[in-house]
């Protein structure tokens, strides 16, 4: 492995396997492109050279000649990594398109390299370009990038155009594919509709979208009885006495069993206010009604 220096921009062939940074890496006596590093860097097959000139120093281009072997290797890829993109759809593409044994590129990356690794770099390869902006946008594990790989690609472009335009955070996405992917492709149109409605009606422009909204519309399609029940919950909870010392916690999917009640109590006093507070609550029978709807 060792640099060199072109006076003009290198061929790397019409089917280069990754793009290229500014730098380009040469096997068996051909030039390969290396994964993007980024917006902000130079990728020579999509710039003139005049441009390319003005970002390069020595006005040349920086070339790594590396043969079959090295690329074999983690201490190789310990090195490029420091200058490509983590992109790791388009890597494990690189490996398997260049028939190249993937387990030093695994460690460079930090993880172990055996069967379940390898098993797992092979799927990365399969990922398709959707599943790929997928994961550059939110860095999303392999377990959810396949679930997102399996919808349509109609289905996922759309997504990604609400998501970005409204800013949804990673966690949100993440859920919103969970339950969009086990509905049925029926209830998916519907769906997905009704989401893209409720961001077109959506008013309130100078704030906050509200991108768990979203979330919801889905959750109760994908489980219609705990929905309805959490709607009975929150109907009982707003009959619950109010008071600015007092919180009923109610868990979320009402599986807990059990509802907490936090107090604060900063005298004597609040200790008698709150207790007839609460005995008030078993008197008119919601606290039990309540109860009853937690599993």
């Amino acid at each position: 492995m060792e640099w060199m220096a072109l006076s003009e921009l290198p061929d790397t062939g019409e089917n280069r396997c990754l793009e290229s940074t500014g730098i380009c890496v040469r096997k068996d006596g051909r030039w390969m492109a290396m994964p993007s590093g980024g917006d902000d860097t130079v990728n020579p097959s999509e710039h003139t050279a005049e441009e390319s000139r003005l970002a390069l120093p020595f006005h040349n281009w920086p070339v790594l000649d590396v043969q079959s072997e090295e690329l074999g290797k983690r201490e190789t890829w310990e090195f490029l990594l420091r200058f490509v993109r983590r992109n790791i759809p388009a890597l494990a593409r690189f490996t398997r398109d260049e028939g190249l044994a993937p387990d030093g590129l695994i460690q460079a990356l930090g993880w172990k390299a055996h069967y379940r690794t390898r098993e797992e770099w092979a799927q990365w390869a399969e990922l398709d370009a959707i599943s790929e902006k997928l994961f550059l946008i939110y860095d999303f594990p392999l377990n959810t990038l396949r679930l997102w790989d399996r919808l349509g690609d109609d289905d996922r472009t759309a997504w990604m155009e609400l998501w970005q335009s409204r800013g949804l955070k990673k966690n949100l996405v993440r859920e919103i594919i969970q339950y969009y992917h086990d509905l049925s492709a029926e209830a998916r149109k519907s769906a997905l509709e009704r989401c893209q409605e409720f961001s077109e009606n959506w008013k309130a422009r100078s704030g906050n979208f509200p991108g768990e909204q979203l979330r919801d519309i889905l959750y109760s399609m994908r489980y219609p009885e705990i929905s309805d029940l959490q709607n009975q919950v929150f109907q009982l909870q707003k009959r619950l006495p109010t008071h600015k010392k007092m919180q009923f916690l109610v868990p979320d999917h009402l599986e807990a069993g059990f509802l907490d009640v936090r107090l604060r109590i900063e005298s004597g006093a609040d200790v008698e206010e709150l207790a007839r507070e609460l005995l008030k609550t078993t008197e008119e029978g919601n606290l039990e009604q309540l109860l009853a709807l937690i599993r």
